[in-house]
């Protein structure tokens, strides 16, 4: 009984400083700037929008560049469209506002609800993903979203990350929250925060949110994503709303000759770098090839040079490391590589955006044939969830010696940006 409670006792701690950490984390966006500057730009903004005219008009609640997610980018990159007016509501200060560009009327998310009437827009999305990033946007949300169009973006189907900031670092708080919305599911805090395989039946916390956002739809951008949706709902009685599949866009990306610094094999890893990416696998696979000729392994993405520096990675001659890179920077390093390869052995049924970006640059990408990858069929080259260092060695000489490019250029057609607009079009075209 001694070890078992040594066990529970050094759960019980691990609990506390995690809560500790998600709440510091929380604290973090509600730092959005002056609410005299906020209202300032909020009327420079409006004034400065497009005149109404006859297209649908969207009110899109999501965070923004620079935020440190890749939803952020989504939103930013891939919902701007001559086809829709959008007025983008994201936490943040005015230059963070001012960098969206194009056809965006980037408003603060205090002047949702209050700067625009209701009526003037067609439909109201609002973005999710798990993680803390999605706080205010989604109390904003809750709050003031009015009865009309609601449409949910979601991202994947696990959102512990969000719920435990939201409920300010406390498990018991936690527990509580999902206990009440899961009565038919038996499990512990730590199990919510484990990963899960498929089938398993521990909660991922979409019940609580579609009770507090109430959509009206709900769009996914995999099956995997809207299985597992479903998955969880089951047992509920709750009003589950319909689910509509879409898709992540494969864009166009332009970057200009690409600059190829040193000489032989370049492999890239791209966007953050933590447990659950194969890391281990990667640099073993790269030692493999080594054996070829010079081979560079290129890491770039959110906060990667700590985790590489914990990892030793700093001190390996043919890494090269580019921590936070801009979004521009990232897409040239990405056209520099010969392949990319991502490695995730579980996911929770969200895409890729960098897998998206690089297919894009016509580069060949392995994966593991996991969730919504799986879903990306020969257009990449895909390994076990437990593939040997071996396979991912010999997989990524299959992706630079024989690319699967008509593959990829054939899914890049079916997934371009036009056709991902001419879905939203519609969805902003529907009557309930």
């Amino acid at each position: 009984m001694g070890f078992f409670n040594t066990l529970r006792a050094f759960e019980r701690i691990w609990i506390r400083s995690f809560f500790r950490l998600l709440r510091k984390k929380k604290q973090i966006y509600k730092k959005t700037g002056d609410s005299g500057e906020l209202a300032a730009w909020t009327r420079s903004a409006l004034a400065g929008a497009a005149p109404p005219d006859a297209r649908p008009r969207l009110a899109m609640l999501s965070p923004a560049p620079p935020a440190d997610t890749g939803i952020a980018h989504f939103a930013a990159a891939y919902f701007q469209s001559a086809d829709w007016r959008l007025d983008f509501y994201a936490p943040g200060a005015p230059e963070d506002l001012r960098q969206l560009g194009g056809n965006t009327c980037g408003l603060p998310l205090l002047a949702f609800g209050r700067a625009v009437p209701p009526e003037a827009y067609d439909a109201f999305l609002l973005q999710m993903g798990n993680s803390p990033h999605h706080l205010p946007t989604l109390e904003a949300w809750a709050r003031r979203v009015p009865a009309g169009r609601r449409l949910m973006y979601l991202h994947e189907a696990q959102l512990v990350r969000l719920w435990a900031p939201w409920c300010e670092g406390s498990p018991w708080r936690l527990s509580r929250l999902y206990r009440s919305h899961y009565p038919d599911r038996r499990f512990t805090v730590m199990d919510l925060f484990k990963q899960q395989a498929p089938g398993s039946r521990v909660p991922r916390g979409l019940r609580p949110l579609l009770e507090l956002a109430r959509p009206d739809l709900i769009l996914v951008n995999s099956a995997c994503c809207e299985d597992l949706l479903r998955a969880d709902l089951d047992g509920w009685d709750g009003p589950v709303p319909p689910i509509r599949r879409l898709f992540h866009p494969v864009p166009a990306v332009a970057t200009g000759p690409a600059a190829r610094p040193g000489r032989g094999l370049r492999i890239g890893h791209f966007g953050s770098l933590g447990n659950g990416k194969g890391l281990a696998v990667m640099i073993e696979a790269m030692m493999m090839a080594q054996t070829w000729g010079p081979a560079t392994f290129v890491v770039a993405g959110y906060g990667v040079e700590r985790v590489a520096r914990r990892h030793g990675l700093d001190a390996i001659p043919w890494v090269e490391i580019h921590d936070s890179p801009s979004h521009g920077d990232l897409t040239r390093l990405m056209a520099s590589v010969d392949a990319g390869v991502q490695l995730r052995p579980s996911t929770q049924g969200e895409s890729s955006g960098v897998v998206s970006l690089l297919l894009g640059l016509d580069k060949p990408v392995v994966v593991n044939r996991t969730g919504s990858f799986a879903e990306l069929g020969e257009a990449v080259i895909a390994v076990a969830p437990d593939a040997r260092a071996d396979e991912v060695a010999s997989a990524l000489k299959t992706a630079v010696t024989a690319p699967p490019l008509a593959a990829i250029r054939e899914l890049a057609a079916q997934r371009n940006l036009a056709a991902f607009h001419a879905a939203i079009l519609g969805l902003l075209r529907e009557r309930p």
